[in-house]
Parts: C-alpha cells; sequence; structure tokens
C-alpha cells in the first residue's frame, strides 16, 4: 500500500475547502432567491391582520357580531339600527321616506335563535334615487329578504311600498 504524501493531504484540504465554500455559497444564493420580494412589507401586513382580528375576537359584540354590525346589540337596538341606517340610505339618494316601521320579532331557538327584524317601508323619490337606494340596502349586512315590493310609477317619480325582514342571530354559533 502506497503511503499519501504531504502533498496529497494538502490537495485533499484544498478539494474540502473549496467544496465547503461552494456549498455555503450555494446556500446564501439559494437562501436570497427563495425570498419573496416585499417580505418585509408582507410579513407586517400579516402583523396587522392578525392583530384586526385579535382585536375582533376580544371587543366583538353578542352572538359574534362586531360591534358596529346591525344585530351587535339586542333586537330593539337592531330595530333602531335598521331604521337610521334607511333614513340614512333615503337621505343620501334624495328619496322622501313617507313610512318607516322595523320592529324586532320574537327568537326561534329551536331554529337556531333566529329573530326577524320586520320591516315596513313606503317611501316617494325620482326613479334613479329609489333604485339607488334599494341598491344600498341590498348591500347591507345582514340581508333584507323582501317579501313584498310594489314600485309604482307616477309622471316625475315613484313611490315604492316594501315589506321584508332581517334575520339576527341569538346564538353564539355564527
Amino acid at each position: 500500500m502506497k503511503r499519501k504524501t504531504d502533498a496529497d493531504v494538502n490537495l485533499m484540504v484544498v478539494a474540502v475547502t473549496i467544496a465547503l465554500a461552494a456549498g455555503a455559497a450555494m446556500f446564501v444564493v439559494l437562501a436570497v432567491i427563495a425570498r419573496p420580494a416585499h417580505y418585509s412589507a408582507r410579513l407586517a401586513a400579516i402583523g396587522q391582520q392578525v392583530d384586526a382580528a385579535d382585536t375582533l375576537l376580544r371587543t366583538g359584540g353578542d352572538a359574534g357580531y362586531p360591534l358596529k354590525a346591525l344585530c351587535s346589540g339586542a333586537p330593539d337596538v337592531a330595530a333602531a339600527a335598521l331604521r337610521q341606517r334607511l333614513q340614512g340610505a333615503a337621505s343620501a339618494t334624495g328619496v322622501a321616506l313617507s313610512s318607516v316601521e322595523a320592529d324586532p320579532g320574537a327568537a326561534d331557538e329551536a331554529r337556531g335563535g333566529l329573530y326577524p327584524i320586520v320591516l315596513k317601508l313606503e317611501a316617494n323619490g325620482r326613479y334613479d334615487g329609489v333604485v339607488s337606494m334599494l341598491g344600498s340596502l341590498a348591500k347591507g349586512q345582514p340581508e333584507l329578504f323582501v317579501d313584498v315590493v310594489d314600485l309604482k310609477s307616477l309622471t316625475s317619480a315613484v313611490d315604492l311600498k316594501l315589506s321584508g325582514r332581517i334575520y339576527c342571530s341569538t346564538s353564539d354559533r355564527l
């Protein structure tokens, strides 16, 4: 068997050193490539979303609703909030409300704890204003389930009669 000379040992040390240096360089290059653009900004945005979700969980209203949601309070408070929402939508669209009734119904605990807010509305205004007001109601949460709608055309305006319900939950299982 042949003994390794000092030159062979030195050559092996150099080869191992080059291999280690190449491996370390490859690790750094791959780490830089794998990090997405705007990584810090994305990480900060995720942190803000987690903080906002945590705040909502700690300060949420009754039955899992956020504090400013229509159904976050008692049924009579929710009915008053619905009347305010309707008055704001009518005011913003130039529609005159002649009658607004929003009355809470009894909760049906056997069917998941839903209670209705029964809505009856009579309004008059320009067609586009009435349609815009109905559009803002349709975008609101919780959804309005319309039972009857009567839109009567006058010469320069329309009369609207609407009755429907909004359902709020009394259950913690939202």
